[in-house]
Formats: structure tokens, sequence, C-alpha cells
């Protein structure tokens, strides 16, 4: 999906709607913003407005932010690149084995604490599927899984394979 963005009025109460129904259909997403040739050009200026746009939908950093000028023609090719890449990150597999391995070294490094009266403990973890790329963790109790956790094991994800484009769904399961 993409989200046009207008440079010189900014991320909108809109525009930040319209991003949270993509993510809520676990949509991936790229955030094009148009009319780039009317803001002033500093060194740092796509970096700053990226960081901004960060900031205000912190639920949006996986998505790739290009800037364009749809009236001289600037840029216009990167939305492309940017679209293919997110599809490729979308439709991406991890091997089993990698992601155990994975979710291993990272309790090892950051142990889950305690909530809801007990201990997270992960037995395996496997991808079920694609578009998005869904994780399914088997586990002593799913109720044991903070929201925090689980973000630090989406980032974990993100960092080892090309994850980092896409939006991810972790689904955590009782074993019994």
């Amino acid at each position: 999906m993409l989200l046009v963005l207008d440079a010189a009025m900014g991320l909108r109460e809109q525009d930040k709607h319209v991003a949270q129904y993509a993510l809520d259909e676990k949509k991936a997403m790229v955030i094009v913003v148009n009319k780039w040739d009317l803001i002033s050009k500093t060194e740092n200026a796509m970096s700053d407005f990226k960081k901004n746009l960060y900031l205000q939908m912190p639920f949006m950093e996986f998505a790739q932010v290009v800037f364009v000028s749809a009236l001289k023609k600037d840029r216009i090719k990167t939305i492309f690149t940017a679209i293919d890449l997110g599809l490729k990150a979308y439709e991406d597999r991890l091997s089993t084995s990698l992601l155990n391995e994975l979710v291993q070294d990272a309790v090892l490094r950051n142990p889950p604490s305690l909530f809801n009266g007990g201990e997270l403990k992960i037995y395996f973890a496997n991808q079920v599927d694609i578009k998005p790329p869904t994780f399914v963790f088997f586990c002593n109790n799913s109720n044991f899984i903070h929201f925090s956790y689980k973000r630090y094991l989406i980032n974990c994800i993100r960092r080892v394979q090309n994850f980092d484009k896409t939006p991810l769904e972790l689904i955590f399961r009782t074993r019994k």
C-alpha cells in the first residue's frame, strides 16, 4: 500500500488514520512524500523528515519512506524500488532452524520479565505464513507475554532477515 503525503503540509491526522488501517490489515506500506521540491533542502532534511514521521507514527517504523516530486518527475523510480523491496520482504520466509536460533539468542540476551503472575518460556517457533510474515511461538503460557517483549522479538527478527520493510505478526500459543 502507498501512503502519499504532501511534504509542504506534513503528516496530518487523516494520514495517521489511513496508516493505522493498513497496519490493522497487516499490509506492507511505502510512504511517499510528494512535493519534495517545495521543501528547502538542508543536509539532513530527508532524515529529519523521516525521524519526525516515525516519532508521530512509531507503529510504522518498518515502512520505507521515499521523497519525490511528481511535478518535476524527480526520484519517481524510487517508488518502484521501494515497492519491490517491500513486496519481497512481505513474501519472505525464515528457516525454522534460523528462527529458533535467533529466538534462543534473544532470550539469552534479554530474558522475559515476570508478567501476569508468571515467566514466559518459549519452547519453539515457526513461520506459518507470509503476507505478512507470521510466526507462531509455542510457550508455557501465552498470557505471560508482555507487549514490550513481543516488540523486542519483532525487532530481533527484523535485524536478522529482510523483514525491516514489512509488518510482522507474532502469535503465542500455550503448549499443552
